[in-house]
């Protein structure tokens, strides 16, 4: 219940929100049309290329690889 606290900022000892109040800060709802977008993309995801690829080649380089070997970019 503390992470319900968090969200509503209340006092240790008033922490009676109940799951439903939870997980309306935990959901996003997409609309129709940003839902096909976003499993387009999941399902098809673009190529990195850019300033993007060189950023997460830069990453790597720094802070150890994050990626699987499968992953292209």
């Amino acid at each position: 219940m503390s992470e319900a606290a968090s969200i509503k900022r209340v006092s240790g000892s008033d922490r009676t929100l109940d799951k439903q109040e939870i997980d309306s800060h935990e959901r996003l709802v997409l609309s129709d049309r940003d839902r096909d977008l976003f499993i387009s993309v999941m399902s098809n995801p673009p190529r990195l290329n850019g300033k993007l690829k060189n950023a997460i080649a830069e990453y790597q380089e720094q802070y150890g690889k994050i990626m699987s070997d499968d992953m292209e970019f």
